[in-house]
Protein backbone atom coordinates (compact mmCIF):
# COMPACT_ATOMS: atom_id res chain seq x y z
CA UNK A 1 0.00 0.00 0.00
CA UNK A 2 0.84 3.24 -1.25
CA UNK A 3 -0.52 6.91 -0.41
CA UNK A 4 -0.58 7.99 -3.49
CA UNK A 5 0.98 5.00 -5.41
CA UNK A 6 -2.37 3.39 -5.68
CA UNK A 7 -2.71 -0.57 -4.43
CA UNK A 8 -0.45 -3.37 -5.65
CA UNK A 9 -0.87 -6.94 -4.86
CA UNK A 10 1.84 -9.90 -4.64
CA UNK A 11 1.80 -12.64 -7.13
CA UNK A 12 3.19 -15.66 -5.27
CA UNK A 13 3.18 -17.96 -8.86
CA UNK A 14 4.67 -15.35 -10.31
CA UNK A 15 6.90 -13.67 -7.50
CA UNK A 16 6.09 -10.31 -8.37
CA UNK A 17 4.01 -6.97 -7.11
CA UNK A 18 0.83 -6.47 -9.29
CA UNK A 19 -0.91 -3.05 -10.04
CA UNK A 20 -4.48 -3.20 -9.16
CA UNK A 21 -6.58 -0.38 -10.46
CA UNK A 22 -9.55 1.53 -9.01
CA UNK A 23 -11.71 3.09 -10.82
CA UNK A 24 -10.43 3.82 -13.82
CA UNK A 25 -7.07 4.77 -12.09
CA UNK A 26 -3.81 3.32 -11.04
CA UNK A 27 -3.50 6.34 -9.37
CA UNK A 28 -5.37 6.28 -5.54
CA UNK A 29 -4.48 7.93 -2.63
CA UNK A 30 -4.83 4.88 -0.40
CA UNK A 31 -5.14 4.95 3.52
CA UNK A 32 -6.94 1.73 4.87
CA UNK A 33 -7.98 -1.86 4.12
CA UNK A 34 -10.29 -3.54 5.69
CA UNK A 35 -11.68 -7.36 4.93
CA UNK A 36 -14.84 -8.36 5.21
CA UNK A 37 -16.45 -11.97 6.13
CA UNK A 38 -16.68 -12.90 2.18
CA UNK A 39 -13.19 -12.04 1.93
CA UNK A 40 -13.72 -8.91 -0.18
CA UNK A 41 -11.00 -6.08 0.46
CA UNK A 42 -12.70 -2.57 1.42
CA UNK A 43 -10.28 0.12 0.61
CA UNK A 44 -10.26 3.93 2.11
CA UNK A 45 -9.17 5.92 -0.91
CA UNK A 46 -9.12 9.89 -1.61
CA UNK A 47 -12.45 8.95 -3.77
CA UNK A 48 -14.21 7.02 -1.43
CA UNK A 49 -14.16 2.94 -0.77
CA UNK A 50 -13.64 0.49 -3.51
CA UNK A 51 -14.55 -3.24 -2.65
CA UNK A 52 -12.65 -5.07 -4.43
CA UNK A 53 -12.53 -9.28 -5.10
CA UNK A 54 -9.43 -10.10 -3.95
CA UNK A 55 -9.45 -13.72 -6.59
CA UNK A 56 -10.29 -11.32 -9.55
CA UNK A 57 -8.70 -8.10 -8.64
CA UNK A 58 -11.88 -5.64 -9.56
CA UNK A 59 -13.73 -3.61 -8.16
CA UNK A 60 -17.32 -5.34 -6.72
CA UNK A 61 -18.92 -1.95 -5.96
CA UNK A 62 -17.46 2.20 -5.55
CA UNK A 63 -18.99 3.93 -2.58
CA UNK A 64 -18.60 7.46 -2.52
CA UNK A 65 -20.22 10.70 -0.80
CA UNK A 66 -22.39 11.69 -3.97
CA UNK A 67 -23.79 7.86 -3.89
CA UNK A 68 -23.67 6.61 -0.80
CA UNK A 69 -24.16 9.16 1.69
CA UNK A 70 -20.05 9.05 2.88
CA UNK A 71 -19.18 11.73 5.15
CA UNK A 72 -16.83 12.83 2.61
CA UNK A 73 -14.55 11.08 -0.20
CA UNK A 74 -11.18 10.78 1.71
CA UNK A 75 -11.77 8.05 4.09
CA UNK A 76 -9.46 7.15 6.72
CA UNK A 77 -10.57 3.69 8.53
CA UNK A 78 -13.31 1.10 7.88
CA UNK A 79 -14.69 -1.18 10.02
CA UNK A 80 -17.46 -3.90 10.40
CA UNK A 81 -19.12 -4.04 13.95
CA UNK A 82 -20.76 -8.11 15.97
CA UNK A 83 -24.19 -6.82 14.18
CA UNK A 84 -21.93 -6.32 10.51
CA UNK A 85 -22.91 -2.85 10.27
CA UNK A 86 -19.97 -0.95 8.39
CA UNK A 87 -18.16 2.31 10.48
CA UNK A 88 -16.28 4.64 8.29
CA UNK A 89 -13.94 7.02 9.39
CA UNK A 90 -13.14 10.19 7.70
CA UNK A 91 -10.07 12.87 7.19
CA UNK A 92 -12.38 15.95 8.23
CA UNK A 93 -15.98 15.30 8.61
CA UNK A 94 -16.38 12.59 11.38
CA UNK A 95 -17.52 9.11 11.98
CA UNK A 96 -20.52 7.17 9.89
CA UNK A 97 -22.29 4.04 10.67
CA UNK A 98 -23.85 2.02 7.69
CA UNK A 99 -25.98 -1.06 7.69
CA UNK A 100 -23.82 -4.29 5.61
CA UNK A 101 -25.41 -2.80 2.19
CA UNK A 102 -24.21 1.00 2.89
CA UNK A 103 -27.40 2.22 4.06
CA UNK A 104 -26.91 5.33 6.64
CA UNK A 105 -27.52 4.36 10.30
CA UNK A 106 -26.01 7.27 12.33
CA UNK A 107 -23.13 9.94 11.77
CA UNK A 108 -20.98 11.41 14.61
CA UNK A 109 -19.43 15.12 13.62
CA UNK A 110 -18.85 18.38 15.72
CA UNK A 111 -22.00 19.62 14.31
CA UNK A 112 -23.41 16.99 15.82
CA UNK A 113 -21.62 17.31 19.19
CA UNK A 114 -19.23 14.59 18.43
CA UNK A 115 -15.60 15.24 19.78
CA UNK A 116 -13.76 15.34 16.87
CA UNK A 117 -14.30 15.26 12.51
CA UNK A 118 -10.57 13.26 12.35
CA UNK A 119 -11.10 9.87 12.14
CA UNK A 120 -7.83 8.08 12.19
CA UNK A 121 -8.28 4.63 13.27
CA UNK A 122 -11.26 2.29 14.24
CA UNK A 123 -11.22 -0.82 16.09
CA UNK A 124 -13.59 -3.81 16.95
CA UNK A 125 -12.33 -5.53 20.20
CA UNK A 126 -12.84 -9.28 21.32
CA UNK A 127 -15.91 -8.14 23.56
CA UNK A 128 -17.86 -6.77 20.17
CA UNK A 129 -17.37 -2.62 21.34
CA UNK A 130 -15.74 -0.68 18.71
CA UNK A 131 -13.17 1.96 19.72
CA UNK A 132 -12.54 5.30 17.55
CA UNK A 133 -8.95 7.01 17.25
CA UNK A 134 -9.56 10.68 16.78
CA UNK A 135 -8.05 13.93 16.43
CA UNK A 136 -9.37 14.91 19.80
CA UNK A 137 -9.58 11.60 22.09
CA UNK A 138 -10.38 8.23 22.66
CA UNK A 139 -14.04 7.02 22.14
CA UNK A 140 -15.56 3.68 23.24
CA UNK A 141 -19.02 2.99 21.53
CA UNK A 142 -19.85 -0.33 23.56
CA UNK A 143 -21.18 -3.28 21.99
CA UNK A 144 -24.36 -3.62 24.17
CA UNK A 145 -25.43 0.24 23.38
CA UNK A 146 -23.59 0.60 20.17
CA UNK A 147 -24.78 4.60 18.85
CA UNK A 148 -24.33 6.07 22.27
CA UNK A 149 -20.34 6.60 23.32
CA UNK A 150 -17.79 7.23 25.91
CA UNK A 151 -14.90 9.82 24.95
CA UNK A 152 -11.71 9.53 26.96
CA UNK A 153 -10.03 13.12 26.98
CA UNK A 154 -7.37 14.99 29.02
CA UNK A 155 -9.75 14.56 32.29
CA UNK A 156 -10.52 10.79 31.69
CA UNK A 157 -6.58 10.42 32.06
CA UNK A 158 -4.98 10.65 29.04
CA UNK A 159 -1.87 12.37 28.19
CA UNK A 160 -2.32 13.70 24.68
CA UNK A 161 -5.74 13.50 23.17
CA UNK A 162 -4.63 13.53 19.61
CA UNK A 163 -5.15 9.48 18.83
CA UNK A 164 -3.54 8.09 15.69
CA UNK A 165 -3.74 4.04 16.19
CA UNK A 166 -5.38 1.35 18.24
CA UNK A 167 -4.52 -2.73 18.81
CA UNK A 168 -6.02 -4.88 21.52
CA UNK A 169 -3.55 -7.11 23.64
CA UNK A 170 -4.87 -10.82 25.00
CA UNK A 171 -5.91 -9.25 27.96
CA UNK A 172 -8.18 -7.31 26.32
CA UNK A 173 -6.73 -3.74 26.99
CA UNK A 174 -7.07 -1.35 24.59
CA UNK A 175 -3.35 0.00 22.93
CA UNK A 176 -3.49 3.68 21.26
CA UNK A 177 -0.49 6.32 19.65
CA UNK A 178 -0.45 9.42 20.53
CA UNK A 179 1.91 12.25 18.98
CA UNK A 180 3.20 12.09 22.25
CA UNK A 181 3.48 8.23 22.84
CA UNK A 182 1.69 5.21 24.01
CA UNK A 183 -1.09 5.07 26.46
CA UNK A 184 -3.51 2.18 27.17
CA UNK A 185 -7.02 1.63 28.61
CA UNK A 186 -7.33 -1.19 31.01
CA UNK A 187 -9.98 -3.67 30.67
CA UNK A 188 -9.91 -4.12 34.38
CA UNK A 189 -10.09 -0.89 35.99
CA UNK A 190 -12.36 0.38 32.85
CA UNK A 191 -10.33 3.35 32.29
CA UNK A 192 -7.07 5.07 31.26
CA UNK A 193 -4.98 4.41 34.43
Amino acid sequence: MLFGGGVYCFDNREKQFLRIELGGSLEQNVRCFFEDGQKNLWIGTDRGIFVLDPDTRTVRKHYNRESHQLPENFIRAIEQDSRKRMWVGSFGQGLAVYTQDMQLIDSFDEYNGFCSNTINSILKDSHGDVWVATGEGLVLFEEADPLNYQVFKREEGLYNTYIRALTEDEKGNIWFSTNAGIGCYVRELKRVP
